[in-house]
This record gives C-alpha cells, sequence and structure tokens, in this order.
C-alpha cells in the first residue's frame, strides 16, 4: 500500500446515484416502448440499480504523472465526494483539491 498526495485535475461521470438510475429507467422504458410498438412482447423489467460510471483523473505533482482512476461502487463516490467536494444544487465535482490517497500497487 502506498499513500501518496495527488491533485484532482477533473471527474468525469455522475456522482448522484439517483439522478443514473432515473436516466436508466427513462432509457429502459424508451426501449421497452419501441420494442411493444414494433410488436415484441415483453414482461416488466425491474430496474436495477445502475453502477456508477466515474473516472478520478489525478496528477502526481512529484513524479509529474497522470493517473486515472475508475470508482467501482456508489460507497467509493461517496467517499470521493467528502475528499474532494460535490456541488448538490449543480450536481457537480468540485477540482483543484489536494489529495491523499493509498493505493494498492
Amino acid at each position: 500500500m502506498v499513500e501518496q498526495e495527488f491533485i484532482v485535475i477533473a471527474v468525469h461521470g455522475e456522482g448522484d446515484r439517483d439522478t443514473v438510475n432515473t436516466l436508466q429507467a427513462h432509457r429502459d422504458k424508451m426501449e421497452l416502448q419501441r420494442l411493444v410498438q414494433s410488436g415484441v412482447s415483453v414482461k416488466d423489467m425491474e430496474q436495477p440499480d445502475e453502477p456508477p460510471d466515474v473516472m478520478i483523473i489525478l496528477r502526481d505533482e512529484v513524479h509529474d504523472k497522470r493517473i486515472e482512476h475508475p470508482v467501482h461502487s456508489w460507497e467509493e463516490v461517496e467517499e470521493w465526494k467528502e475528499m474532494i467536494g460535490w456541488d448538490q444544487d449543480k450536481r457537480h465535482w468540485k477540482t483543484g483539491a489536494k489529495v491523499k490517497v493509498t493505493f494498492s500497487v
């Protein structure tokens, strides 16, 4: 395990779980309507909890390296929100924060 300090350059992806699930439910509904209109018989689909699609982009100032870290769970999304900042009203990630992160090597 290595702990290192990084600067957050950017964060790509939606950080709000409810928004992600709502948008996917809408896409699924539109797809079901399209299938029904084309004559395909479909059963009601249960809406799963969509996984996060978030990529944290960090810069190691010491070695001047860029690191892309994919987020794997909503719990991890919440941890990153606390570390770097999240504007709930704008649904916008904050950037420029210095964070200490421990990665398994």
